[in-house]
Order: structure tokens, then sequence, then C-alpha cells
């Protein structure tokens, strides 16, 4: 071989990502779990809120509604 031309030959380089948004991306996805986050916070409050409450009696309950159904007509049925 005599004195010839030496091929440099340029690596591979990756290709950008695209310019218009993924849907379904990392993004969205760190929203979707920030969400699920703070649902999952707020029901936890909720449910240390009905922990600590005084539990109510059935029959207290049943009456009261026994009673305000029995005073008030229903407009449904006819008289």
């Amino acid at each position: 071989m005599g004195e010839g031309a030496v091929v440099v030959l340029e690596a591979p380089k990756p290709r950008s990502p695209p310019r218009y948004p993924d849907m379904c991306g990392r993004r969205r996805l760190q929203l979707e779990v920030q969400i699920l986050d703070r649902e999952l916070t707020f029901l936890k409050d909720e449910l240390h809120l009905l922990e600590g409450a005084q539990p109510v009696s059935r029959s207290g309950c049943l009456k009261e509604v026994n009673e305000f159904v029995g005073t008030k007509q229903d407009p449904l049925i006819p008289m």
C-alpha cells in the first residue's frame, strides 16, 4: 500500500428526542403519581379524623331518620 488517505469514521450519535410532547412520557407519569399521592394523603387525613370521632349509635340515627321521614310528605305519592 502506498500513501493513501486515512478515512476517519465519526462515532454514531444518538438521536435527539422528538420535539412534540410525549403524552405517555415520564413527565405525565410523574404528574399522575403526584395526584395519587395527594389523594392518598387526603384519605389518610380523613381516616385519622374518623378514627378519632365518637361512635354514633345506630338506633339513635335510625330514630332521627324515621322521625324526619314521618313528618315530611312524599311528593311522589298522590294523596
